[in-house]
């Protein structure tokens, strides 16, 4: 081999050297690249697992149940018996305030409520006298309506009664009068024919029932003699033959009379009867004042019946009287209900000074010191729920919800971010999202997106420094 044919291998050897290291470094940078990707694969492959797997809140709190005990009026605080932190037992007495004023204020509505119940006892007494003096009133006026309404029926039943007298004694007086004419006149002229026929057959009548009871008499006594009849019915037989004969005697006689025509004295008598008979008619025709005089006394009662109404009415009006003492009544036991509410609420306020614990726990927090104005309605001291223990509350979003139910292990770290970690379990997941609860009127809850509550208890007690409010952070384990 040349020379020159040993540079050129030489030449290529040098040149073959640098081609070969480049494939190297390639290879290499491939290399790396998967592990890159597979690292990033793994790292997606595990967040894309716990994102199905784990559920974490978007904010979470310490709780505990805090009872806030307020003043139900406003007065200075005169002295407290505890301090942050101290334990307490249901029913302690925690503090009291100072009852000054409210004792004056007592005294003062308890002497209202009797001012009230003596003017409420006096509408009654009121009521009840006016209530008399209209029934008597009353009651006077209708006995006198009733009076008076008797004396006009008795006036109308007087007027009734003599008219209805009136028409018959005027028609009997008449009558009488007619009567005794015409008997003066057939008198005058004598008995006629057909009167004298009537009194000869009243006669003759008379006398066949005389032979009659004549009969019987003697047939009798025929029977009495042959023993059939008793003596007793032949008397009683001759006593009806006498009686007989007897009106056949007055039948003759004044068969007799008739024929004789009347006398001068009969005929002055019957003239006189008949002038008696007219003055009777014309006394019966007065009785027409007597009319006239009843129906002006009917007239006057009528009057009298009249005001004696007018003075019911005026009675009965009276009841706006009635109406006025009852709202006075309803007035004055309004006053009093009042004044008694006002008695009662004073009393309890008064028996309200004392801050008494309803729960055996902490005091977390006391607002005011003694001398200070506790005010109505705002807390002054916080004592928190021992038997209840502390749990965590926190948010999740609305898509996370539908995956986290009851019972679910949870991992808490408290305080947030830096605390330790806890087990612990789902509690309780709200039913409904925020929006419900008036965050989700303006757009801007809208862009933050939904929210639902839940509630994490803790397996073990939570630490003492981790106090009611601190953060939290919990990641609930869904798979």
């Amino acid at each position: 081999m040349s020379a020159k044919g040993h540079y050129d291998v030489k030449r290529q050897s040098r040149g073959a050297e640098p081609s070969a290291k480049p494939r190297s470094w390639r290879g290499g940078l491939v290399l790396t690249g998967l592990a890159v990707i597979c690292v990033v694969a793994a790292i997606v492959a595990v967040f894309i697992w716990l994102q199905m797997t784990r559920v974490k809140t978007l904010s979470a709190r310490v709780r505990a149940s805090v009872i806030a005990l307020s003043p139900v009026v406003d007065a200075r605080l005169r002295q407290l018996d505890v301090s942050t932190g101290d334990a307490v037992v249901e029913g302690q007495v925690l503090g009291r305030l100072d009852g000054t004023e409210l004792r004056a204020a007592l005294e003062a509505v308890q002497a209202t409520a009797t001012l009230r119940e003596i003017a409420t006892a006096a509408a009654h007494a009121h009521y009840k006298l006016t209530a008399a003096q209209l029934n008597v009133d009353v009651v006077a006026a209708q006995a006198g309506v009733d009076v008076v309404a008797a004396h006009v029926e008795y006036a109308k039943a007087s007027i009734a009664a003599r008219q209805a007298r009136l028409t018959d004694e005027i028609r009997a007086a008449e009558a009488r009068y007619n009567v005794a004419a015409a008997e003066l006149r057939q008198l005058k002229k004598g008995p006629s024919p057909q009167a004298i026929a009537v009194r000869q057959a009243r006669l003759e009548a008379a006398q066949a029932q005389e032979a009659l009871c004549q009969l019987e008499v003697e047939q009798s006594e025929k029977l009495v003699t042959s023993g059939i009849d008793s003596e007793h019915l032949l008397k009683v037989r001759g006593t009806r033959l006498i009686t007989q004969q007897k009106v056949v005697r007055e039948a003759e006689l004044n068969l007799e009379a008739l024929r004789a025509g009347p006398t001068a004295n009969e005929i002055d008598a019957a003239e006189q009867a008949l002038v008696n008979l007219e003055a009777q008619h014309a006394l019966a025709q007065t009785g027409r004042v007597d009319v006239d005089s009843l129906r002006a006394e009917l007239a006057i009662r009528q009057a009298e019946l009249a005001a004696a109404n007018s003075r019911l009415s005026q009675a009965k009006a009276q009841s706006y009287r009635m109406t006025i003492a009852q709202q006075k009544i309803n007035a004055a036991e309004a006053e009093l209900k009042k004044a008694q509410a006002d008695v009662t609420r004073a009393e309890a306020v008064l028996g309200s000074l004392e801050f008494i614990s309803p729960i055996a726990g902490i005091v977390t927090r006391t607002y005011n010191d003694v001398g200070e104005v506790c005010r109505k309605g705002e807390p002054s001291i916080l004592v928190a729920d021992d038997s209840r223990g502390r749990w965590i509350e926190g948010f999740i979003r609305d898509s996370d919800a539908m995956n986290v139910q009851v019972g679910q292990s949870v991992r808490v770290r408290v305080p947030a971010g830096t605390g330790d970690y806890f087990d612990a379990e789902v509690e309780a997941v709200g039913m409904h999202t925020s929006s419900l609860d008036g965050e989700g009127a303006g757009t801007a809850a809208y862009l933050q997106g939904e929210r639902v509550w839940i509630k994490i208890r803790t397996a073990q007690p939570l630490p003492e420094e981790a106090v009611t409010g601190t953060t939290a952070n919990a990641t609930i384990r869904i798979r």
